[in-house]
């Protein structure tokens, strides 16, 4: 065995191993679940009276009843359907026979689409007559592991497509974005084909070379005629699927590109006339895309592992800055200390992690000429008894609403200090960013006025403010009599209602003549 192929046998095996914990996992899970679910019940049926028990427990039974009923008669439904279909219904081929082509993660990626495939079609109305041909080897492998693979109603063929229906060779149409010829309609009596192949982008035009060799038409989706594909140029096995079907059932492409094609892959185009779309058509001999559920948990897992990664880096930040020499501090492990400690702190981990990795986080410096206290200041706690409703229980903090208490002001002194001292070397800073707001921000912010009435109520900010100021004025009317009656009457001027700086400056001198 080669190097890489020793490799490719190991990482395997542990995706193997993994699978088997994934799996005992959500067993324990559901065990967990289904032990929490019985406790609850229990205890529900142990609060009441005998007959009312008794009527819980049947209408449970009652439920599981119509619950197992409506599951037999959709699961009997749904198999009537694709027996049906395999009888009349249209015949679409997933060609099978590139599994020599593709690694080990390709062939279980076009497994799972197969596996989509099989259930979308189940849902629908209307059914296609589904066929699996060149379904052995590893992709056949890969497909027994699939849950029931066995019981699916659906064609399994280890011969190829072209040996499957060599007398309806003239019937055969390979769906192929290399194709020259525009799949317009669908024919009941055509056999489609469609390439299972998931290569990232390494057999380009397969499909359609095998089906030059094989001696049989081709054609492609007319994607181009009504969307263009704004990202990846690529189809999955089963969205092509799932267009035919939703095709099938509406008779409209536009309808059926739009249903199925994700949003974020797509944009419509304003002049299809023009013909300036790359038509690249359906072809699934690229790139696979995951299904959504599918990228979700991905994207959750990638998430996760980021914070995970981003936590430890604060925490290898956090040590070092315990580890810091008393005369000297290290500026990254100070940096980190500050914001991490900061409200917010999951903000500012990120600007840590940029200070502290740059070639200046290493750098020594003399300590801040204030002493910064090791703990913010802790008020004391004096429990107090509380009633209310019936309901009775403690405040540790009530003394901290009488505002003529000695003991709070010099809390409140003890914390703006503390406050002061830690913000210290941020003063330029702060003076800075505030600046650049106030330069950014119009002279007087207003809101549009809203009527009511004979009125006019607005408000606006005004000039070297920081609060608004509530106003109304008489509408306008028009002739010279009544003007002249607003006029007289002062009606035609401004009338504040409230102003909230005039209150802000009330408010801040009782606070400087409590403090």
């Amino acid at each position: 065995m080669s190097k890489s192929a020793k490799k490719r046998f190991l990482k395997q095996q542990r995706l193997e191993a993994r699978k088997v914990e994934r799996k005992a996992a959500a067993k324990e899970r559901r065990r967990q679940d289904l032990e929490r679910r019985r406790r609850e019940w229990e205890d529900k049926l142990s609060g009441v009276s005998d007959g009312e028990r008794a009527w819980l427990v049947e209408s449970r039974k009652e439920k599981r009843r119509e619950r197992m009923g409506r599951k037999t008669e959709e699961r009997g439904k749904r198999a009537e359907r694709l027996r049906g279909a395999a009888e009349v219904g249209q015949n679409v081929v997933l060609d099978l026979d590139f599994s020599d082509l593709m690694k080990p993660g390709e062939i279980q990626s076009l497994a799972h689409q197969i596996m989509y495939c099989y259930a979308v079609n189940g849902k629908c109305e209307y059914p296609v007559h589904l066929w699996l041909t060149g379904c052995k080897g590893n992709i056949g492998a890969q497909l027994q592991r699939l849950p029931g693979f066995d019981k699916w109603i659906i064609e399994k063929d280890d011969r190829s497509y072209i040996e499957t229906f060599q007398d309806q060779k003239e019937k055969l149409v390979y769906l192929t974005a290399d194709a020259e010829t525009t799949l317009e309609e669908i024919d009941t009596n055509n056999i489609y084909i469609i390439g299972g192949l998931v290569d990232r982008n390494r057999w380009k035009g397969i499909t359609m070379k095998k089906a030059i060799e094989h001696g049989i038409r081709s054609a492609r989706l007319p994607i181009g005629n009504y969307i263009k594909l704004a990202s990846s140029q690529v189809l999955t096995v089963n969205q092509v699927v799932e267009i035919l079907l939703k095709f099938l059932e509406t008779r409209d492409w536009k309808n059926a590109f739009f249903s199925v094609i994700p949003q974020r892959k797509r944009h419509p185009i304003e002049n299809a006339g023009k013909n300036t779309i790359d038509q690249t058509g359906a072809d699934t001999n690229e790139e696979e895309e995951e299904e959504e559920d599918v990228g979700d948990l991905n994207r959750r897992k990638k998430q996760r592992a980021e914070a995970k990664a981003e936590e430890s880096e604060v925490m290898k930040v956090l040590q070092l800055f315990n580890e810091a020499n008393s005369s000297t501090e290290t500026l990254g492990a100070e940096t980190a200390y500050r914001f991490t400690h900061l409200p917010g702190g999951i903000m500012f981990r990120r600007l840590v992690r940029l200070r502290f990795a740059s070639p200046y986080s290493t750098c020594k410096r003399q300590k801040s000429p204030f002493i910064l206290p090791i703990d913010a200041p802790v008020p004391i706690k004096a429990p107090f008894p509380g009633h209310a409703h019936g309901r009775t229980w403690e405040d540790p903090f009530y003394w901290m609403s009488n505002t003529a208490d000695p003991q709070l002001t010099d809390h409140l002194l003890r914390e703006n200090s503390y406050a002061e001292s830690f913000m210290a070397d941020t003063e330029d800073l702060r003076k800075k960013l505030a600046s650049e707001m106030k330069s950014r921000m119009p002279a007087r912010i207003s809101a549009p006025p809203e009527s009511w009435g004979n009125w006019l109520y607005y408000q606006y900010i005004p000039e070297g403010k920081e609060y608004p100021v509530l106003c109304r004025r008489h509408k306008n009317v028009n002739g010279f009599g009544r003007t002249l009656c607003n006029w007289l009457s002062g009606r035609g001027g401004e009338e504040v209602l409230l102003d909230w700086n005039k209150i802000a400056e009330q408010f801040e001198s009782s606070l400087q003549n409590w403090g």
